[in-house]
């Protein structure tokens, strides 16, 4: 376990010229930064902003170096909590992601959502080079939600809930949804080719 308790300087930062496995516990009052030119791998939990305060974001960033031979990896019991959370990656493969402000995963490639992905009082922003998906655990909520396959497709089997403002979700070939889309304004769906929506969607003042 990893563990920085000092409200005032009580950070953990991270870096590797290869990889970085995260396999214990994380824990600080005041932000964590993992920063590896391979892979990022995390199977336990990270406490960014322990002191619950309103500093302590996480930024975990895999490929740091742009060589296109690191992903970040979350295992299917691994979880993040932060004021902000920040990831990046050749690929990017996330699960339980909680931030008090907003969530910005970033991916060169593919990102796959395999739990819920929630900003509670931010913006949700999800871009892949190519894919974009979720599974049906993952859920995506934040006061504004923007997700951008950019030159593939965008497949969406959880519900995705902009709490503020709008849904945007974007792809360069196809987007198809599978469970409900809402947004407290307007929600746009772009899809360069096909576009398939098997579940409701809502514009709630739009």
């Amino acid at each position: 376990t990893l563990t920085a308790d000092n409200a005032a300087n009580g950070a953990i930062m991270l870096t590797a010229g290869q990889d970085i496995d995260l396999n214990a516990a994380v824990s600080a009052a005041e932000g964590v930064t993992a920063a590896a030119d391979n892979n990022v791998t995390l199977t336990s939990s990270i406490a960014a902003d322990s002191d619950s305060d309103t500093t302590g974001d996480a930024t975990l960033t895999a490929d740091a170096d742009s060589s296109s031979a690191g992903d970040f990896v979350m295992g299917p019991n691994a979880s993040v909590t932060a004021e902000n959370i920040i990831i990046a990656g050749y690929n990017a493969t996330t699960d339980l992601l909680t931030a008090d402000t907003a969530v910005t995963v970033t991916a060169e490639n593919d990102v796959a959502m395999n739990d819920a992905v929630t900003g509670v009082a931010g913006n949700v922003i999800v871009t892949g080079g190519r894919d974009v998906m979720s599974a049906a655990a993952g859920d995506v909520n934040g006061d504004t939600v923007v997700i951008t396959g950019t030159h593939g497709d965008v497949d969406l089997d959880g519900t995705v809930v902009a709490d503020v403002a709008d849904v945007t979700i974007t792809a360069g070939d196809d987007v198809t949804t599978d469970d409900t889309i809402t947004g407290n304004t307007d929600v746009t769906m772009t899809a360069g080719d096909d576009m398939t929506v098997n579940a409701q969607v809502t514009a709630v003042t739009g």
